[in-house]
């Protein structure tokens, strides 16, 4: 927490309280003079001390209202230099999936496991993508959690966009070998982490030739099952034959051993969230300000600068 001030300049303000002083020194002075001609007592100086620190407050209070200061409530992060990583989900017609048609499908579980999967890590870049039969990126890795929340929210949704040929299966996990040489990931850091939520249900590929590729392009591979046998696509009536296919559970983890990689069931969010957290590992890295709210004090300074100007207003009323 600190405070910060938009216009400096305008502390000079609190100069134009020195105007009323000297005017309510020569005053004191002149008054002086008066009562020794005149053989009067003084009066007490303590109501003249606190006239002249309320004038000197008053101006002070405006100055620094004058000054616009704002505090600024957040906490110091630690951002890793060393590794990115990016969270992929299954976008295809499959992941509308779900128990019951009033039970959340697929992507919407994908959604919330991303979500509690990059809380695990607040300390990386992380970013956003959907894979089809090809990988979009949506964000590239980045250390705003609300950016992250908001691009899953709005932008990964059910074939958006579709895949670029129909057939039966629309997952191509093959596209994961995208991630390294289209620019996904920087030229540095040298670290890659990839967490797929998926329900990788996909038609046959060679996993060990996939999981040689993610391994050359130094993809560290995190996978989550998302599925479950007895669901269904419900409202869509090209979708009413649909029928889960056992072999994922072959698939994700038959390509999570040939890429070295981990992995878990949707049940499993802790150990997954665990396996981010190692693979993440210790490394380098930076400390980064992130502001959380700001207030604004010019009002609060202003309201107060009345309470010393109401003392000056009564005093010059006193008889």
């Amino acid at each position: 927490m600190h405070v910060s001030l938009l216009t400096p300049a305008g502390a000079a303000v609190a100069l134009v309280a020195l105007v009323p002083l000297a005017a309510l020194v020569l005053t004191e002075l002149r008054a002086r003079q008066v009562r020794r001609v005149l053989g009067l007592g003084a009066p007490p100086r303590r109501l003249g001390s606190l006239l002249a620190l309320s004038l000197a407050a008053a101006g002070v209070l405006v100055g620094a209202a004058a000054a616009q200061p704002v505090l600024e409530r957040g906490a110091t992060r630690h951002e890793r230099t060393d590794v990115n990583a990016y969270v992929v989900l299954d976008s295809t017609r499959s992941m509308l999936a779900a128990a019951t048609p009033r039970s959340a499908n697929r992507i919407a579980r994908s959604r919330a496991l991303a979500l509690e999967l990059r809380a695990a890590v607040p300390d990386l870049k992380v970013g956003v993508a959907s894979v089809t039969d090809r990988v979009l990126p949506h964000l590239f890795p980045t250390m705003n959690e609300d950016i992250y929340a908001a691009t899953l929210q709005y932008s990964v949704g059910i074939e958006r966009p579709p895949p670029s040929r129909r057939r039966q299966n629309a997952t191509d996990l093959n596209a994961l070998a995208q991630l390294g040489p289209q620019g996904f990931f920087p030229a540095t850091p040298e670290r890659r982490i990839v967490v797929v939520l998926s329900d990788f249900e996909t038609d046959p590929f060679s996993t060990a030739k996939l999981g040689t590729l993610l391994r050359r392009q130094r993809l560290e591979l995190i996978l989550v099952h998302v599925w479950d046998p007895e669901e269904r696509i419900f409202g869509g009536l090209g979708d009413a034959g649909y029928r889960p296919s056992p072999r994922s559970l072959e698939t994700v983890e038959q390509l999570a051993a040939a890429a070295a990689g981990r992995a878990f069931a949707e049940t499993e969010l802790e150990q997954a969230q665990a396996a981010f957290r190692a693979a993440l590992g210790e490394g380098p890295a930076k400390a980064l300000w992130q502001e959380r709210s700001r207030t604004e004090l010019a009002p609060w300074l202003s309201l107060a600068a009345l309470v010393p100007l109401g003392f000056v207003l009564w005093r010059r009323n006193l008889p």
